[in-house]
């Protein structure tokens, strides 16, 4: 062995390692390489320390880095800038994972959740029937509804304001059951108030 304080090779550093080249060569210190660095063979950092940001960490780098490879990372991601990832992405590998976004969900393009699809302004589902449901009981719709289907209701039904059935005079409503008028009814020409049946000519 030999000791020097300051050594300048002007040329190449070959380091074989021993006879069975796995011997391995270490720095008591800081080390500074004003170059690029090549390695052939597998990099490992013994160094255990974790992070907590963008300076800390068993590997911290001031730059960007470019992967050309798979990253499989054993803890936590945290990315503190925007993200952009191209190609398809997996986020859970369970039913009972949890993805959790806090903020806005901006989706350009089709979304897919379990079996409910939304796209654009549409959302139907890749199979089965859609169903709405809240924890309090209710479903509120704060706008008009355009039903070109069948409406089926199996409880109470409470409308308030005007309410037009069928816009066809062949159009036909059936009540199966009681029909309870709170009020007065105008069946065509037909006016039924309270005990009252009259004839009302003038009814549109």
């Amino acid at each position: 062995s030999a000791v020097f304080d300051e050594v300048t090779i002007k040329e190449r550093l070959v380091v074989e390692g021993g006879d069975s080249g796995q011997v391995l060569s270490q720095f008591g210190g800081p080390v500074t390489f004003d170059g690029k660095i090549k390695a052939n063979a597998q990099v490992k950092i013994a160094n255990a320390t974790d992070s907590t940001g963008p300076t800390s960490g068993a590997l911290v780098v001031t730059g960007g880095v470019g992967v050309g490879k798979d990253v499989k990372i054993g803890d936590s991601l945290q990315v503190s800038g925007n993200t952009t990832v191209d190609g398809n992405t997996t986020l859970g590998n369970e039913n009972t994972d949890t993805t959790t976004v806090t903020g806005i969900l901006d989706v350009n393009g089709r979304a897919d959740i379990d079996n409910v699809r939304i796209d654009g302004n549409t959302i139907t589902t890749t199979s089965e029937r859609l169903i709405l449901d809240s924890n309090s009981g209710e479903v509120e719709i704060n706008d008009n509804v355009d039903l070109n289907g069948t409406l089926n209701v199996s409880g109470n039904t409470t409308v308030d304001g005007n309410t037009t059935l069928g816009n066809e005079n062949t159009d036909t409503t059936t009540v199966t059951g009681i029909l309870d008028v709170n009020g007065r009814a105008d069946i065509d020409k037909v006016r039924i108030d309270g005990s009252t049946i009259s004839y009302v000519n003038d009814l549109v």
